[in-house]
C-alpha cells in the first residue's frame, strides 16, 4: 500500500522537470494523503499541472465512496479490473513527488520511513484517472489513482509493496494512450535498488492532520537495529 507522499520543491522547479505549467495555485503538500487534491499531469494534457482527487472514481460508479479504497492499484492484474482497465488503456497520468512515505511493522508499532531516489530531488510516481459525474448534482469529479508493484530488494525490508516510480525517460512514453496499453504495462515493474534509499522520519506523520517539513528530518529508528543509510536529499 501506497498512501501517503510528499510533493514539496517550488513551483518553477516541478514545472521545470516536468515541462508542464501549473493551472492552479500550488501549496506544498508534506503528507499528501487520499481524499485530497493533489498535482497530476494527465494524458489529455500533458502540458498541463491540474488538481485532482486522490482515490479513483469510475466513470460508472453510483457512488464516490468507491474512491476510498481506490488509492492504490496492483499493477498484477491491473488490466483485468473493472475500476482500472480502461483508464490504463486510455487515462494515464504522472503524480509529482518528491518521496513517498512507507511503514515498517514492529510488533503492530508503525514506523515511518520517507523512500526516495539519490540524486533525483523530483520523481513521478505512475497513476491513472478518471472523471465522475454525480447524477443528482451534475457535478464532475476529476480523480486518480496511484500504481503499486511489488517492491524492490532494498526496500523490501520495509514493505512488501512500493509505488512505481518511472524514469524520466518513461514519462512520455506513459502519457502516449495512443499506443497498445501493453507497451505502458511494461513499465510497471520495481525501480532498481540503486535508485531508491530510505531514512527513518519521525512518528508525527502518522496523523495525517500533521503537515510541516520538519516531519522529513532524519531521525534514528528507536525500533530497528538494521537502519538503512540515513541521507538527506530535500528541494
Amino acid at each position: 500500500m501506497s498512501g501517503r507522499y510528499s510533493i514539496v520543491s517550488s513551483p518553477k522547479s516541478i514545472e521545470t522537470h516536468f515541462k508542464a505549467k501549473f493551472e492552479y495555485a500550488f501549496e506544498p503538500n508534506v503528507n499528501a494523503h487520499p481524499m485530497q487534491m493533489l498535482p497530476v499531469i494527465s494524458s489529455l494534457h500533458p502540458d498541463k499541472i491540474v488538481p485532482y482527487h486522490w482515490g479513483l472514481i469510475p466513470y460508472w460508479a453510483k457512488s464516490s465512496d468507491i474512491g476510498q479504497k481506490n488509492f492504490n492499484a496492483w499493477a498484477e492484474g491491473i488490466h483485468k479490473n473493472s475500476s482500472f482497465k480502461i483508464p490504463l488503456e486510455r487515462r494515464r497520468c504522472l503524480v509529482p513527488a518528491n518521496g513517498y512515505i512507507e511503514w515498517r511493522n514492529f510488533s503492530g508499532i508503525k514506523s515511518p520511513y520517507f523512500v526516495y531516489s539519490p540524486g533525483n530531488p523530483l520523481i513521478a510516481l505512475a497513476g491513472l484517472f478518471d472523471t465522475w459525474m454525480n447524477e443528482a448534482t451534475e457535478e464532475i469529479t476529476r480523480s486518480f489513482t496511484i500504481i503499486t508493484t511489488k517492491s524492490n530488494n532494498r526496500l523490501r525490508v520495509i514493505s512488501r509493496r512500493m509505488p512505481v516510480i518511472l524514469r524520466e525517460s518513461n514519462y512520455q512514453k506513459w502519457l502516449d494512450v495512443s499506443k497498445d496499453y501493453r507497451q505502458a504495462m511494461s513499465l510497471l515493474r520495481p525501480i532498481p535498488d540503486k535508485l531508491t534509499n530510505a531514512y527513518h522520519i519521525s512518528l508525527s506523520i502518522n496523523n495525517p492532520v500533521h503537515n510541516y517539513p520538519e516531519l522529513l528530518e532524519p531521525q534514528q529508528d528507536p525500533l530497528a537495529k538494521d537502519n538503512l543509510d540515513i541521507k538527506m536529499f530535500f528541494v
